[in-house]
């Protein structure tokens, strides 16, 4: 196995995550931010608190974009599960809710993999619609914020739909002018987005005891409490969660080169290294466009008048013209 040092880096919806792994299997840094759609300007940032030197190969999760240099891009759900096996021995189901999926993989005794479950398109009941919310309150802390003030909630909470961000907005409206608080709405919309994942993802009888919580939603403990009442299911959260898929993008690196998979090796000096350059030379098929002025027809008239409130515009002398034989046009 390559003593290099391996990257694996998780470009999310809201999020970018960063692990660096050792030859030997030990994660020696990590690194996390939200970029705003400034993916690049963001990874640059996190890759300047490292010494990219160290760098021999990156692994990346199938969601990162593609401008990103990689030896080898892994399904994000294969990531995960890497990882899951990589912190816990043995486990039963894995959780995973991030910025705009999330899913519930299940495994029986012998750590098989049985199937997983996912939510559809629609980003309801994930990070993002948080987020939505959150700037909606007017939290400038964020769904981190909105976490903290539902946790100090001890009253009743409002009922808001969360399946659908138009109707949350409407509902997080009535919720005030009904008198409820900051704490009580922010409670409320973690309890619905509980409810979302309970009844998208929790249709099995049995699930197992130990269902490991990953992804960026599993730092909202609002969340974990309402889903572990809904479900009745106790879940294991651990220091790394929200690092799954960036780890898991290392490990399965690491399980490719220990199979003698042959990779070359990344020579990185500064950040800019770490990007593809997408500058491509315009080819044209058709010649450019030229502003050529055109010959435009004569619309001056022999005579015109107007007889019967009817415009009359005669453009030739008639006179000149052999009438014996023509043809007469009509437009009623």
């Amino acid at each position: 196995m390559s003593s290099l040092n391996i990257l694996g880096i998780d470009v999310g919806s809201a999020s970018i995550h960063i692990v660096v792994l050792s030859g030997e299997g030990h994660i020696i840094h990590t690194g996390t931010c939200y970029h705003h759609g400034e993916v690049k300007q963001c990874l640059s940032n996190l890759i300047k608190k490292i010494d990219i030197k160290i760098i021999g190969h990156i692994a990346t999760t199938d969601v990162t974009p593609s401008f990103i240099k990689t030896d080898q891009s892994y399904d994000e759900q294969l990531t995960i599960i890497r990882a899951g096996k990589y912190y816990h021995k043995t486990f039963n189901a894995i959780l995973h809710i991030g910025g705009e999926k999330f899913s519930l993989s299940r495994f029986d005794d012998d750590q098989n993999y049985i199937g997983a479950r996912h939510n559809t398109s629609c980003a309801a009941g994930t990070g993002s619609f948080l987020d939505q919310q959150a700037r909606r309150l007017n939290l400038l802390g964020g769904s981190r914020e909105l976490s903290q003030k539902a946790l100090s909630n001890s009253k009743k909470i409002p009922a808001i739909a969360t399946r659908c961000a138009v109707f949350a907005k409407t509902d997080l409206i009535h919720a005030q002018q009904e008198g409820y608080g900051i704490e009580q709405i922010c409670d409320g919309l973690c309890y619905g987005l509980a409810k979302n994942i309970s009844n998208t993802l929790f249709q099995y009888k049995q699930v197992g005891k130990k269902i490991i919580f990953c992804g960026g939603v599993s730092q909202n403990l609002s969340v974990k409490n309402h889903l572990e009442k809904i479900t009745d299911y106790q879940f294991v959260i651990d220091s790394q969660s929200i690092f799954y898929s960036a780890t898991g993008a290392a490990l399965c690196l690491m399980d490719d080169m220990a199979n003698n998979k042959k990779f070359t090796k990344q020579f990185l000096l500064s950040v800019e290294d770490m990007f593809i350059s997408t500058k491509k030379e315009d080819i044209l098929s058709y010649p450019e466009l030229a502003l050529k002025l055109s010959q435009y027809p004569d619309f001056n008239c022999f005579s015109s008048y107007i007889a019967e409130d009817v415009e009359i515009d005669i453009y030739q002398d008639p006179a000149s013209i052999d009438t014996k034989e023509g043809y007469l046009g009509l437009d009623v």
